[in-house]
């Protein structure tokens, strides 16, 4: 359980992720809504031969922030909760397990919807890919 008055090491929040992506603006990305413009911005399916990148090689987003779009997905610390059920899609497909964890951010082997701000994608944390990763925060020193 995450005791929100420490001060160290965590996942985001899946608010938190998505406020740092999107950096103040309301776009399908973070340089606005034409998926043309990726490549400056993302390693997803048409500029990384689906092979992982260094961070920092391409251009941040207006917070500075590098690879909030593209590279790998970002574990959230949000569990999934049946954000959306396959029954909802397919009724002959169980409903997501309460144990999945939600990813942000798309990936290396991604098409650009996959990318957007907004996207949610979902996965039990034992799952392990080369397209999965995370970006840790801390939390403000608590205030006396």
């Amino acid at each position: 359980l995450w005791e929100c008055s420490a001060d160290g090491y965590r996942l985001p929040t899946e608010a938190e992720w998505e406020y740092a992506a999107r950096a103040g603006t309301t776009t399908a990305y973070s340089f606005g809504n034409d998926p043309t413009q990726l490549p400056a911005h993302a390693w997803f399916n048409a500029n990384s031969k689906h092979e992982l990148s260094p961070v920092g090689r391409l251009d941040p987003n207006p917070w500075r922030l590098f690879d909030m779009h593209g590279l790998v997905y970002e574990w959230t610390w949000r569990l999934s909760d049946n954000l959306v059920t396959q029954a909802t899609v397919d009724p002959s497909k169980p409903t997501l397990p309460v144990s999945d964890r939600v990813l942000r951010g798309g990936s290396f082997v991604d098409m650009p919807k996959f990318l957007r701000s907004a996207y949610r994608e979902r996965a039990e944390p034992s799952s392990r890919k080369a397209y999965y990763g995370l970006r840790c925060v801390r939390g403000a020193h608590p205030q006396p």
